[in-house]
């Protein structure tokens, strides 16, 4: 839904840019330009969705590394769960037989 809209508006974008294709002077700190409307149209569009993204992208980074750090620790947990399992079954085989025995006496 997120991608259709996106395109949706690019679409209005660049349907509004080429209507609009005069001539423009873009002066910046004493430099001039004279360049076409749509360009500057769509180049601030471009320069939108990227401002944007960008923050997106870093929360994304963060969650990654928080994820692969999780992932971590859940391979040690299991590893140790493991281990525990396995002692809890040694040490209680001994007594499991014992039980057993005594039943079978009676």
């Amino acid at each position: 839904m997120y991608l259709l809209s996106a395109l949706v508006f690019a679409l209005i974008v660049a349907v509004f840019a080429v209507q609009n294709a005069q001539v423009v002077t873009l002066g910046f700190f004493g430099w001039g330009q004279e360049v076409s409307l749509s360009v500057v149209i769509i180049g601030a569009a471009a320069g939108g969705a990227v401002l944007a993204i960008l923050p997106l992208l870093f929360r994304h980074a963060q969650l990654r590394l928080k994820l692969w750090e999780c992932e971590g620790r859940l391979d040690k947990l299991t590893a140790e769960h493991k281990r525990v399992r396995a002692e809890l079954t040694r040490l209680t085989a001994p007594a499991q037989e014992a039980n057993g025995a005594d039943t079978r006496r009676a």
